[in-house]
């Protein structure tokens, strides 16, 4: 599809999920959805200088070890609204009832109270969204990295969370940081179960949907 050559054009050293998965193999809208976020954070990702500095390698490693945290925040801020939808990356939004996968609608439920309702709260703007995922993208832990690179990306963090406090500070919010910076564990903990939900699914759909690297792409 067209969005997924402008992925491979911004990344092209990385596998691409089709946006279109669902429609093509009769699977749940659940799956385009995870298609459909994954060509959107490829995307940003692209556009942060500090992780384009990195080498190809270095940044198919990071985006294999954060893209389901970016997932569940990039669905947390679609879900800052106060009602009972819950907003799909096509513009849609879709009732508990309309949602058939169970055990996905709980997994928003959660996002949308552990995560999105904090972000409401608190008001968060698109700088402070930002650097979330960027935190969450350059993470020095991710499986395969050498000494040197784990350096770099501690540099980079701690340039984010100075960029970050700046920010904060002119804002005149004192408090903010942390509890900002909180977020982040039940972020983690969230992509956790949606690791093993995306599993599942990959699981039950296993004749027409295949995992690379933890990321689906059509068999």
């Amino acid at each position: 599809s067209e969005a997924c050559s402008n992925v491979e054009g911004l990344l092209p050293h990385l596998p691409v999920v089709s946006r279109h998965i669902g429609k093509m193999f009769g699977v749940h809208e659940e799956i385009e959805e995870l298609g459909n976020i994954l060509n959107c954070v490829f995307r940003w990702a692209a556009t942060v200088i500090s992780f384009e500095s990195l080498s190809p390698k270095c940044q198919e490693k990071l985006l294999q070890s954060s893209w389901y945290e970016m997932y569940v925040l990039k669905i947390a801020i679609m879900q800052i609204v106060q009602d009972s939808t819950f907003v799909f990356s096509n513009g849609c939004a879709y009732t508990m009832e309309q949602i058939e996968d169970k055990r996905y609608l709980q997994l928003l439920c959660d996002i949308k109270h552990h995560v999105s309702s904090w972000l409401n709260y608190m008001n968060v703007d698109r700088a402070e969204n930002g650097h979330l995922m960027t935190l969450l993208l350059l993470n020095p832990d991710a499986k395969g990295l050498d000494t040197e690179t784990v350096k770099t990306l501690l540099d980079m963090q701690n340039k984010s969370l100075e960029s970050l406090q700046y920010h904060i500070q002119k804002e005149q919010a004192p408090g903010r940081m942390p509890q900002l910076l909180m977020r982040l564990g039940s972020i983690k903990t969230l992509s956790v179960e949606f690791r093993q939900w995306a599993a599942e699914k990959q699981s039950k759909y296993g004749n027409k949907l295949k995992v690379v690297d933890n990321n689906f792409i059509a068999a």
